[in-house]
């Protein structure tokens, strides 16, 4: 089969699946986004920190591939949007996101305080919710990934930054990691070994 009947059956495949998924992913897609397509591989991060931290630090070891691309897809949610399509056209990519929370880390649900001010209860059950829903998005990431490769962080990148009160998270990551450019602070190793990787044009390994 010929490269272009490939893509056309590929592009195809992609068309008919979901509409919903197909509607969400065209919500979010931008020029940058688009680079997606002409990359050598494409690493799709959740945020806008993710995205500088990786960049940064790609340079800073002197690893960095400008042909490689690091897509911020808005959060872990819209994850599996950009999953089907590089599963569909079968692009060398990357997922990297936080894994935020692990089964044993839920705990019980709150329970509202004697005095506690509805709001406060609320804002308590929201979060209490958002966590304990994590393990299972992680899941659907996970399976979803048949050509791809996962690299997970436990819990979250943003807890190892210093974020002034005020700040973007994309700012307190800029400032972060002219910290470790400027010997500082130490890259931890996690991150370190996670950058090496995903600037390897070599397979990735598990």
């Amino acid at each position: 089969m010929s490269i272009e009947s490939n893509i056309k059956n590929q592009k195809q495949e992609f068309i008919e699946s979901d509409e919903r998924s197909r509607f969400k992913l065209l919500e979010y897609m931008n020029p940058h986004r688009s680079e997606l397509f002409f990359a050598k591989r494409t690493v799709f991060v959740e945020g806008e920190s993710d995205r500088i931290v990786l960049e940064m630090m790609g340079k800073h070891l002197e690893v960095y591939d400008s042909e490689i691309t690091i897509v911020e897809t808005g959060g872990k949610d819209n994850l599996p949007y950009y999953i089907q399509l590089a599963e569909a056209f079968e692009l060398d990519y990357v997922i990297m996101h936080d894994e935020d929370a692990r089964d044993g880390d839920i705990g019980e649900a709150p329970v509202k305080e004697i005095g506690e001010c509805e709001e406060c209860f609320k804002r308590k059950s929201a979060q209490f919710k958002s966590l304990k829903d994590h393990p299972k998005k992680n899941k659907k990431i996970r399976e979803l990934i048949t050509k791809g490769q996962l690299i997970l962080r436990y819990k979250t990148l943003n807890k190892k930054f210093d974020i002034p009160a005020g700040k973007s998270k994309g700012a307190s990551a800029q400032q972060w990691c002219e910290k470790v450019q400027n010997g500082v602070i130490d890259m931890p190793q996690e991150l370190r070994d996670a950058v090496q990787k995903i600037y390897s044009l070599e397979a990735l390994q598990e």
